[in-house]
């Protein structure tokens, strides 16, 4: 099998996921991805709440200046609309060698 992105596609899946629970797909993600994992700096919020605002980065034109508003925001939350820290990414990496490994994973076995 080859794996090809497609954020049409992931989009897709976030409207499956809201559908089937009923529940904003940031709120959902947050208690059962990304909170287990211990990414609690990270959040697909759009735009990001006041707490987690001050943890991300400006985005900046190719001149040099920061955008207005410090950051884009992007309505496709799935596919475009993490935001996370370093520390958090780190979390992420560690979660998915371990299912990699069929060890203890805090979301996911290796037969996903």
């Amino acid at each position: 099998m080859k794996y090809q992105y497609s954020g049409g596609g992931t989009t897709i899946s976030q409207v499956i996921l809201t559908d089937l629970t009923g529940q904003a797909y940031d709120a959902w993600m947050y208690e059962n991805v990304l909170k287990p994992i211990g990414m609690v700096n990270s959040t697909y919020a759009q735009p990001p709440s006041k707490d987690k605002r001050r943890l991300c980065a400006s985005a900046y034109l190719p001149d040099g200046t920061p955008i207005a508003g410090k950051f884009h925001v992007y309505p496709e939350q799935a596919a475009a609309g993490l935001w996370m820290t370093p520390s958090d990414l780190c979390q992420y990496i560690i979660d998915m060698q371990l299912a990699q490994q069929g060890k203890a994973s805090k979301v996911l076995s290796r037969k996903w």
